[in-house]
């Protein structure tokens, strides 16, 4: 009911609500935060549905998660603040990640210091959480947390920590994505290992994207041929404009 208000004298007691004992409570405040900066984040969301969280919290965590607030749109601090809070004492785990990602969605770097926290949890779904949040937010004063997850096993933490400083730009981390790109078996995490390496574009790793300019899969022939381009090497026209004329996929 606090949130179907939805004016701003709805924030306080939902911000209060946030350290309520109980997690759907905390789940279900957080949700109420977000909404009065994205409308209709409640409604759309899971956070209306009359079912237990536990009954729910499955879907809730396999959508895209690509929304951000509007640009102009600046949330309350102590808002942010309570949610960043949150990620470090939620009474559940999911509770946490779902803090985590409002924080992204809200874009505010006031709550840079609970993800930072969050990123050295052993959880996936609260790790996947707080980088793709990290990432939303381009902070790049957690670069060095986000590094040493590319040791993680899983590489459902290791695709969005790539991906991540990527984003964030964190060119000095270009040896360490090396060293996993070589290593790993998986597929997914190669093709994300060298996209970052493209992102960065680091002429160091110029004989990464030669290597792998006639790989027989076309993702990393994208990558490839993105790294190439993003080196702004005029010299490279030729070469690129071979690859082009003899490439028969539409990525690369």
């Amino acid at each position: 009911a606090i949130v179907e208000v939805g004016s701003e004298k709805s924030l306080d007691p939902l911000i209060a609500a946030t350290q309520d004992a109980d997690g759907e409570v905390q789940m279900r405040a957080t949700d109420g935060i977000v909404n009065l900066y994205v409308p209709d984040y409640y409604r759309d969301g899971f956070g209306a549905s009359l079912k237990k969280a536990g009954d729910v919290i499955k879907g809730r965590f396999t959508d895209l998660n690509t929304q951000v607030v509007a640009p102009g749109v600046t949330p309350r601090e102590d808002a942010v603040r309570a949610l960043g809070a949150l990620i470090k004492s939620g009474v559940t785990l999911e509770a946490r990640a779902n803090a985590a990602r409002a924080c992204g969605i809200l874009r505010s770097r006031i709550a840079v210091p609970g993800l930072s926290s969050a990123l050295q949890s052993h959880d996936t779904l609260l790790l996947n959480e707080s980088l793709v949040a990290v990432r939303k937010i381009g902070d790049q004063s957690v670069n060095a947390e986000v590094a040493k997850l590319l040791k993680d096993p899983d590489e459902k933490v290791q695709i969005p920590a790539l991906e991540a400083l990527g984003v964030l730009g964190a060119k000095n981390t270009a040896p360490q994505v090396d060293e996993l790109l070589r290593r790993t078996t998986s597929v997914k995490v190669r093709r994300m290992a060298l996209t970052t390496l493209a992102m960065f574009a680091d002429p160091a790793m110029r004989n990464v994207f030669d290597h792998y300019q006639r790989d027989k899969d076309a993702d990393l022939r994208a990558a490839s041929a993105e790294g190439i381009g993003r080196l702004k090497n005029a010299a490279d026209l030729p070469l690129v404009e071979r690859l082009l004329s003899q490439e028969s996929k539409t990525k690369p």
